[in-house]
């Protein structure tokens, strides 16, 4: 019968100062995007999004002028990971 050890694990320390998603340039820019429930806004985060107003890596569009965007609330779930 063989005998049993506990498992044995070694935890290195790691520092990541770059949001793995948002790696590499990209050619993204950076904007606080609201999200809009009805035409009301409910918060909102900054993304990185391209110069087609496309979320990085999503294909879900914003619209907005004056430096004041949006994005239907409904979409918020689809674009939480793209964070900048």
């Amino acid at each position: 019968m063989k005998n049993w050890e506990t498992p044995k694990m070694k935890v290195y320390s790691v520092k990541m100062d770059e949001n793995i998603a948002a790696s590499g340039d990209g050619g993204y820019q950076v904007a606080y995007i609201y999200y809009d429930e009805g035409g009301i806004t409910r918060g909102g985060a900054n993304y990185n999004w391209s110069g087609n107003n496309m979320i990085q890596d999503t294909s879900v569009s914003f619209t907005g002028d004056g430096g004041v965007f949006t994005v239907p609330y409904s979409q918020m779930g689809a674009i939480s990971g793209c964070l900048a």
